[in-house]
């Protein structure tokens, strides 16, 4: 599977929910749900 190249070292995906599922380099993965001005973040280890 091949990546675009990118500036940062974080690949994220962005669906139609307004969801940013991060993958950190170190393998903790985490979703930034964007809604009505406010982020909230959920880590999951």
């Amino acid at each position: 599977m091949r990546r675009k190249a990118m500036s940062s070292p974080i690949n994220h995906v962005v669906d139609n929910a307004n969801v940013i599922k991060v993958q950190l380099s170190d393998g903790r993965k985490f979703d930034a749900k964007v809604g009505w001005g406010k982020i909230r973040v959920l880590i999951s280890r």
